[in-house]
């Protein structure tokens, strides 16, 4: 890799792939000093800066790495890997508001299937210890995709059943109306419809 620096120039590619081999091998020093070179050089190359934050994450220095993922954002806020890894490294740190604020702008990305993003919010919402202690901040994300993909079934499952397992059972019922408006006339559907309308004593509904 040196060998190449010293042939091409530096290149990005190789820049961040030395980073790597010097943090595998506990040689963390030298891999600051080059995370520190390549940022200063390239100020305006985001996985420079989301390099320099792995660094200060890794050892501990949170408001570094805060700081070195928030400008990585401001200089490419669609960039799908570093809102996730900015995410995961919000979430060990247990700063859980702005892992779900991070968590909702990954779900605004235009760019990013809606699979992807089901698979992200299914495993948060399969933490249920997470869900028990945060589910003021889980409704409003689901609401969001809601809000997103008002067609797409799994998502208006996912919304409706966290609505009646936090008791929200007349939101729930509309969610339920809109996804057989969506999917038809189902047997499972008008069923939770007709429970929920017998739950409310609205009888004639």
């Amino acid at each position: 890799l040196d060998t190449a620096e010293m042939r091409f120039g530096r290149i990005g590619f190789f820049t961040r792939m030395r980073q790597r081999l010097l943090l595998k091998n506990g040689q963390i020093e030298r891999a600051e000093r080059e995370a520190l070179r390549a940022a200063t050089e390239a100020p305006y190359d985001a996985e420079n800066h989301t390099a320099l934050a792995q660094i200060y994450a890794s050892t501990g220095r949170d408001s570094l790495a805060t700081n070195a993922y928030t400008k990585a954002l401001e200089i490419d806020k669609s960039n799908p890997q570093t809102i996730l890894e900015f995410a995961e490294f919000l979430l060990h740190r247990q700063r859980n508001i702005e892992f779900m604020m991070a968590i909702q702008s990954f779900v605004e990305l235009r760019d990013v299937d809606i699979a992807t993003k089901l698979e992200i919010v299914e495993k948060i919402i399969g933490d249920k210890g997470f869900v028990r202690n945060n589910l003021l901040l889980i409704e409003p994300l689901l609401a969001r995709m809601a809000e997103l993909y008002p067609d797409n079934i799994e998502v208006l499952d996912l919304y409706a059943a966290h609505l009646v397992a936090t008791n929200k059972i007349d939101k729930a019922g509309q969610i339920f109306k809109q996804r057989m408006a969506v999917d038809g006339p189902n047997k499972e559907a008008l069923g939770r419809i007709i429970e929920i309308e017998q739950y409310l004593d609205r009888r004639d509904s």
